[in-house]
């Protein structure tokens, strides 16, 4: 939106309306002109259909120009001297009180702000209008029903253009989305990769990137030249600043993307000559924002693997520590959530899908953030139960904590999508480099909160203390 227009409606929106608005005008003039041909006024009608065919003629070439304000001032500076006109007729009709409303809004539309105001001023010569027919129900030459009915009904005509104009924001919206979806209706499904799958063959678990390079948009790579290899029931941790890249090999693992270059092989078979089925099934995935539909407990964790057993069911939550608050639940397992449960905190819908990824017993288990938005105590908790969750699984952790992936085998570090460090926590820190810097910076955070909690729990105790000190002996 420019200067301009202010408030009002932005280049394409003034320029379609001042082409809907020429348009209009013209074919009206012309209706006009057929009419003075029929009253042998052949001079007002070919001047009629003159004008109107420069504004029609006009409305096809606004395209081609760069500023539309002259043009906007053309078609309303002449109008509005020819309504003021004739609001000093005589016998002025009820039409020209319909657009003495209508082309004052059509001003702060088109120029909006001060411009569109002040063009509408001349229009405050409404006033004398009614003063004057004021004067005449005084006199009694007009009768006093006849003016309240007037000032009644003029605003009536006006509220259809109100309502076109609250509602055309609403619409370019509705267009605009809709152009979206058509969009992805019309997109071409995606290839599910080879034909081969793996059936019921388990998995090893061992994954190595080659040499990857990967970007969203054309040239942009958002990973340059990744190497890594996890060996079968080992643990990998991906760190880095944000943007860096660490979702973005999640994404490629799971097979939500195609790598450009390199290639990723999990137990030693590149991932695109099997399909995502036969390689998803042996794959689990935690999020940051876990989502829990409407439904039991038991429905939630069973998703996807209805075929699990109860006993299995409560084995996976336990093992990540969830049994004990399930089963605090009025009907345990069978406890009904609300959608996105919302009925649970954070680090219990957290717990829940920690329970969920590991029902089926999977070969890789996938972390991405998946104890960022929870409280310290939910963390220590998963932090446990993960020593024994990811035994005998390859784990690819992807974390902003540094403190939940001191015990990975081999932790890396991301910097502009490629690996610029690597090794366990002691050597890393021991290289002073860029995870050394990132570790101390989160301890002294962490020092600061903790601090803070602590004056907090002193002065809320010191203020228990002085409120006591000074209540009022009875």
């Amino acid at each position: 939106m420019d200067e301009a227009a202010g408030n009002g409606l932005g280049q394409q929106a003034r320029r379609s309306l001042l082409q809907l608005i020429f348009v209009s005008t013209g074919a009206l003039l012309w209706g006009f002109a057929l009419l003075q041909f029929d009253n042998d006024n052949t001079l007002l009608a070919w001047l009629e259909i003159a004008v109107g065919g420069l504004l029609v003629w006009s409305a096809w070439h606004l395209r081609r120009v760069r500023w539309l304000t002259p043009w906007i001032y053309a078609y309303l500076l002449p109008t509005f001297c020819f309504q003021i006109y004739i609001m000093l007729m005589p016998a002025a009709s009820a039409t020209a009180f319909v657009w003495v409303y209508m082309v004052p809004m059509l001003a702060y539309l088109l120029l909006g702000g001060k411009a569109g105001l002040l063009l509408s001023l001349p229009f405050m010569l409404l006033a004398v209008v009614l003063w004057y027919a004021g004067g005449q129900v005084l006199r009694e030459q007009m009768e006093w029903g006849v003016l309240v009915a007037m000032l009644q009904y003029v605003p009536r005509f006006f509220m259809p253009i109100r309502d076109i104009a609250e509602r055309f924001t609403t619409i370019q919206i509705a267009m605009a989305s809709s152009e979206r979806i058509f969009e992805l209706l019309d997109a071409e499904p995606e290839p599910m990769g080879g034909s081969k799958s793996r059936g019921n063959q388990p998995l090893r678990g061992e994954i190595e990137f080659r040499q990857v390079w990967f970007a969203y948009e054309a040239q942009d790579w958002v990973l340059r030249d990744v190497s890594f290899r996890v060996a079968p029931g080992e643990s990998v941790a991906v760190v880095g600043a944000t943007g860096a890249g660490k979702s973005t090999i999640v994404n490629l693992l799971c097979r939500f993307y195609e790598v450009q270059r390199g290639a990723i092989l999990v137990d030693g078979q590149d991932i695109r000559d099997v399909t995502r089925r036969s390689l998803a099934g042996q794959m689990s995935m935690v999020l940051q924002e876990p989502f829990l539909f409407s439904g039991s407990v038991s429905d939630n964790i069973k998703y996807n693997h209805p075929d699990t057993s109860d006993e299995q069911m409560i084995e996976a939550a336990k093992a990540v520590g969830a049994h004990e608050f399930i089963m605090g639940l009025e009907d345990g397992y069978e406890s009904y959530l609300h959608e996105r449960g919302v009925n649970l905190s954070v680090g219990q819908r957290q717990l829940l899908s920690f329970a969920r990824a590991i029902v089926s017993n999977p070969r890789i288990l996938i972390l991405d953030e998946a104890t960022a938005s929870i409280d310290s105590r939910t963390e220590k908790i998963i932090q446990e139960s993960l020593k024994t969750v990811l035994r005998g699984r390859t784990a690819v952790v992807i974390a902003h904590r540094l403190s939940t992936v001191i015990d990975s085998d081999e932790i890396l570090v991301l910097d502009d999508g490629r690996v610029v460090e690597r090794g366990n926590h002691v050597s890393l820190l021991v290289l002073e480099g860029t995870y050394a810097a990132m570790w101390a910076r989160q301890q002294e955070a962490l020092e600061a909160r903790v601090a803070l909690e602590r004056a907090g729990e002193l002065g809320s105790l010191q203020d228990e203390l002085d409120g006591g000190a000074t209540e009022p002996a009875e």
